[in-house]
């Protein structure tokens, strides 16, 4: 690292990630690790701290489907049942259509 200062934020959080991962693997402890890294314990600890603090969120993708079945019901003698493939444009004329006829 050439200027500390001089990273954005990412960059600092991506640095002490990996220190502290290093530092982990080591199998040092925390002192004996920053001597041996040339970097103060103290920031490593803030860092530690800091980012197990930061809630770490996990996409976990949904796939959304559409019921199988959906039933309309307009009256007590009118239902209509469509299942899943159904024409959309078929379901709209025949509600405008039931629509005219209440």
């Amino acid at each position: 690292m050439t200027n500390y200062k001089k990273l954005s934020s990412e960059e600092k959080r991506t640095y002490w990630q990996k220190h502290i991962e290093a530092w982990r693997q080591s199998g040092q402890n925390q002192l004996s690790y920053c001597r041996n890294q040339k970097i103060k314990k103290s920031t490593l600890g803030y860092w530690q701290t800091r980012l197990s603090r930061e809630k770490s969120f996990v996409e976990i993708p949904l796939e959304i489907k559409p019921p199988s079945v959906i039933e309309i019901i307009i009256s007590d003698k009118v239902k209509i049942r469509v299942k899943s493939g159904y024409d959309p444009d078929l379901l709209i004329q025949t509600v405008k259509t039931l629509e005219q006829l209440s």
